[in-house]
């Protein structure tokens, strides 16, 4: 499908509020663009308090053979990607570029990229998968249960990769909310897996600054998130997904004064999106099979964060 035809099947599915919305959104992204707004750095975060990981005590009763083993295949620089089994990505990956089409995506401003065109970005889903960093997880889960220090250091050498190539606010991954939500959920993961504020990697002068820098672009993302939300008729599992994110990050990262904001937000809004985009008898309204179990899990996610804390 064209662009063009693209955009007129959307606009016919809007009502009046959304073009409006819509709009105003357009107008803000220009002057944003313009103005240079989303560079701004945060403010110093507060290191004293964070959050408790989703369970009391983190488990350590698995098989750490299998774990390694996936985590060993990260570092070799080996990526499951959808179709694509043992990608050869290298380690660290090209983030930006998509690893079925070949295709580098330009680092312009993300917000105003269009990542539907594949002259652009390629497979737009197969670049986005590995940047949701469910790879930098299984680093995370290898060093907790083996406690050897090569997967805690290709965690930071997987994340400071990405820092270097993905600057705020450019580039395709810095477009959508939601992949940025799903991220910051697979880093709240990490966090506690490495160890959390406590992490020995945190210990040293350039661990410090390493923090710091991590901690900088998790304020980036959740004030990309919260003002950059799914509305109108893109309120479905996005959105859900969105606040998830947001929610996660605010309870894990309260560092900042926009943190319980973000978190008081988070936590109205998905407690009204859950009633909504699920019927009495618990089936997703999207009535998809995916997005019944994505939703569901998304739900357990929060549920378990919010538990904990």
């Amino acid at each position: 499908m064209s662009s063009l035809s693209w955009k007129f099947n959307r606009l016919r599915t809007m009502g009046v509020p959304e073009i409006g919305y819509r709009l105003l959104q357009a107008v803000q992204l220009r002057l944003e663009l313009l103005l240079q707004e989303s560079s701004k750095k945060s403010s110093p975060p507060k290191l004293s308090t964070f959050g408790k990981p989703w369970i009391n005590t983190l488990p350590n009763q698995f098989d750490v053979r299998l774990y390694c083993d996936a985590a060993d295949h990260v570092l070799a620089g080996y990526f499951d990607v959808f179709a694509l089994k043992d990608a050869k990505l290298g380690f660290p990956p090209r983030w930006n570029r998509d690893p079925k089409t070949g295709t580098e995506a330009p680092l312009v401003f993300g917000k105003t990229l269009d990542y539907r065109d594949e002259r652009i970005v390629g497979d737009i889903k197969y670049l986005w998968e590995p940047n949701r960093h469910l790879h930098l997880t299984s680093l995370a889960q290898a060093y907790h249960l083996s406690g050897d220090k090569r997967y805690a250091e290709g965690a930071q050498t997987f994340l400071e990769s990405w820092f270097d190539q993905c600057p705020y606010p450019l580039g395709v991954n810095w477009t959508s909310s939601l992949e940025l939500a799903i991220r910051l959920v697979n880093w709240s993961f990490t966090w506690h897996l490495l160890g959390g504020s406590s992490c020995y990697l945190f210990t040293s002068d350039e661990g410090q600054r390493f923090q710091r820098r991590w901690l900088d672009s998790i304020f980036q993302h959740c004030q990309f998130i919260a003002g950059f939300l799914s509305r109108h008729s893109s309120a479905n599992n996005h959105l859900y997904g969105e606040l998830l994110g947001l929610f996660v990050a605010a309870v894990t990262w309260p560092c900042w004064r926009e943190s319980e904001q973000w978190k008081t937000q988070a936590y109205r809004e998905l407690e009204t999106e859950t009633l909504k985009q699920n019927a009495p008898d618990g089936v997703n309204r999207e009535q998809a099979v995916y997005y019944q179990h994505e939703v569901t899990d998304m739900m357990l996610i929060c549920w378990l964060t919010a538990r904990a804390n």
